[in-house]
This record gives C-alpha cells, sequence and structure tokens, in this order.
C-alpha cells in the first residue's frame, strides 16, 4: 500500500500507538475484527521539515565500550 501511495504520489505515515477498539468503533468494524495497523496518505502541505540525515558510523557503532570509535 506504501508503495503504491508513492507510486501514485501521495505522502503516507504508518501509525503506532493507536487504541485498536476506538479505532473499530470509530469505523464501525465488527468485533471479529483486528486493527493491525494504521495508514495515512495524503498530500504534506508545505513547508515539510528537512531530512536532517544520519549519524556518521563513529557516532553510533562501536568497540566493546559505549563511546569507544569501533575503527
Amino acid at each position: 500500500m506504501m508503495l503504491l501511495a508513492e507510486a501514485y504520489g501521495f505522502d503516507k505515515a504508518p501509525m503506532e500507538g493507536f487504541d485498536p477498539d476506538k479505532i473499530k468503533h470509530e469505523f464501525g468494524i465488527p468485533d471479529n475484527g483486528r486493527v493491525v495497523a494504521l495508514l495515512a496518505i495524503g498530500h504534506g502541505q508545505q513547508p515539510d521539515k528537512s531530512f536532517p540525515g544520519r549519524f556518521g558510523l563513529n557516532e553510533r557503532v562501536f568497540r566493546e565500550t559505549y563511546g569507544v570509535s569501533w575503527s
């Protein structure tokens, strides 16, 4: 679903931390149904926050002891 939304130019965001029972009630899902995931799909509004990037390996991979560079 996420790949299809991306292919059509939509923004998407998987959600976590929701209450499945409240979702079932809100959408009229029968008791024998299970809500296992939520996916928001739409068009984001600008300005979008910029991606800050990733930490370098020396900042996240250590040798034997935290803080000791792996290289």
